[in-house]
């Protein structure tokens, strides 16, 4: 038999950062506009050579 159960569309981490702590973190708190994801950095050396270039701590 084949299941006729509809899915619920999954939550994305935006989402559930807001439903669960009510934080919406693409809401600037300057001036209010929408911010946007520009990319996303998994590799580890790309991440630390950012935070070195900031001058940030970097684990």
């Amino acid at each position: 038999m084949e299941s006729t159960k509809e899915r619920t569309p999954r939550l994305d981490w935006a989402g559930l950062l807001l439903r669960t702590f009510a934080l919406d973190v693409f809401a600037c708190s300057r001036c209010g506009g929408r911010r946007r994801v520009l990319a996303y950095l998994s590799a580890p050396g790309g991440v630390h050579a950012i935070l070195e270039h900031l001058a940030l701590p970097s684990p």
